[in-house]
């Protein structure tokens, strides 16, 4: 499995030996940024270190001589977080999102039974598109062109549906439906484990099957949980009012 901190390095526009200390960079997004990344700034937190990407050079300056010190356990405080917004606010930038990303404990295939697993690929998810059962399964997006769809068949209906996009040069992220009225079957974590098979198959093993979602998703993170993921990072966006606003 690739290091992920390849990723952050794209995406923070640095080196990946960089990312041993925190890390404080004016830059902008560029054709390579993965579309998690892609806004006027990110803040990430990984393995106790703290990495920050902002395209506005004074404030990327005093973020680093609050931070540069900083403890990232606790830089989810709530006091540190009105500092931050306070901060940003001053030169027309807020907080746009704010998410957790899990990644896989290994990088070894799962043992799955695909009996009821129907595989789809590139064009032939197009007859998705408008279903609002598969929401958050796929993006549609030509920049990022959605690449893998599972569903989990029974009785000649779809009850869930995973589906995967390549977001990065080393990451694909996930998104998972399950029908009302089909939990309790394991269908969200095959589905799950399965996706993460084949990202792994298409990719030669050489990209991050990486599984996203937001903090107050339980559900989503027990999901994750019970499909071979671990807590990866964390991860803050942030954007620049527009004029008017």
């Amino acid at each position: 499995m690739n290091n992920i901190k390849e990723q952050f390095a794209i995406d923070l526009n640095c080196k990946p030996e960089e990312l041993e200390n925190n890390i404080f960079v004016y830059a902008s997004p560029n054709d390579h940024t993965s579309a998690e990344s892609r806004s006027n700034g990110i803040i990430i937190i990984y393995k106790g270190k703290l990495y920050i990407r902002l395209d506005h050079e004074d404030l990327t300056l005093k973020l680093e001589n609050k931070y540069k010190e900083k403890v990232s356990d606790w830089f989810f405080e709530p006091s540190n977080i009105m500092q931050l917004e306070s901060l940003l606010l001053e030169h027309d930038y807020f907080i746009s999102e704010w998410k957790m990303y899990f990644l896989p404990f290994n990088d070894e295939l799962h043992d799955i039974d695909t009996t009821n697993l129907v595989y789809y690929h590139d064009d032939e998810l197009m007859q998705f598109k408008g279903d609002s059962r598969f929401d958050e399964c796929f993006m549609y997006d030509e920049a990022y062109p959605d690449r893998i769809g599972i569903a989990y068949v029974e009785d000649g209906e779809i009850l869930g549906m995973c589906g995967s996009n390549q977001t990065g040069t080393y990451m694909f992220e996930m998104g998972i439906n399950t029908i009302p009225g089909s939990e309790g079957k394991g269908i969200a974590p095959l589905l799950v484990k399965a996706t993460m098979n084949e990202i792994r198959r298409i990719s030669d093993n050489t990209c991050i099957p990486v599984y996203g979602t937001q903090f107050s998703h339980m559900r989503s993170i027990n999901v994750a949980l019970r499909s071979g993921y671990k807590a990866g990072w964390t991860q803050i966006n942030i954007l620049k009012k527009k004029k008017g606003n």
